[in-house]
């Protein structure tokens, strides 16, 4: 084998999110009567290529909680994705939203799953119920993803967003 050559290596299964270990797997019941269960995800406006200019290498993303019983969306716009800024956005949506948080069901990117963001949602709402979505499964957030499509998706088609404005 050459020595030159670049070989990437793979992750060991300890050093996998953590976080996602201590949070349980399962669905929302589609016929939840209770309002205050929501489903979490981030819509990327990357465009058709998420490299682009490297000048601007962070684009747009529109942070968006669903409850599954009312319909009731909440929708944040983010400029990428790191804890800081899910964070504040998960703030702005929290402020909004007319009910008690009672359960949160996000996927199982390490936008939502790490240290910053569950001490944000632990101190913000202290009897709230997580659980997270089958990795690769994104039927398990059937809500949000739907609104997806049909809000998010609707309005601001496929081009890429990586300014402020």
């Amino acid at each position: 084998m050459p020595k030159d050559r670049f070989y990437l290596k793979r992750r060991s299964p300890r050093s996998r999110n953590e976080i996602a270990k201590e949070i349980p797997i399962q669905r929302l019941p589609w016929d939840e009567s209770q309002p205050g269960h929501l489903e979490m995800d981030l819509v990327q406006h990357s465009g058709p290529n998420a490299g682009g200019n490297p000048c601007r290498s962070e684009f747009a993303y529109s942070l968006q909680l669903v409850d599954v019983a009312t319909g009731w969306s909440e929708i944040a716009a983010l400029l990428g994705k790191s804890q800081r800024v899910v964070a504040d956005g998960c703030a702005r949506i929290l402020d909004r939203i007319p009910f008690p948080i009672l359960q949160l069901h996000p996927d199982n990117g390490s936008e939502f799953l790490n240290r910053h963001l569950m001490r944000f949602w632990r101190e913000a709402v202290p009897h709230l119920r997580l659980s997270r979505s089958r990795p690769y499964q994104s039927n398990d957030n059937r809500f949000v993803e739907q609104r997806n499509s049909f809000l998010i998706r609707k309005m601001f088609g496929q081009e890429r967003l990586d300014t402020v404005a």
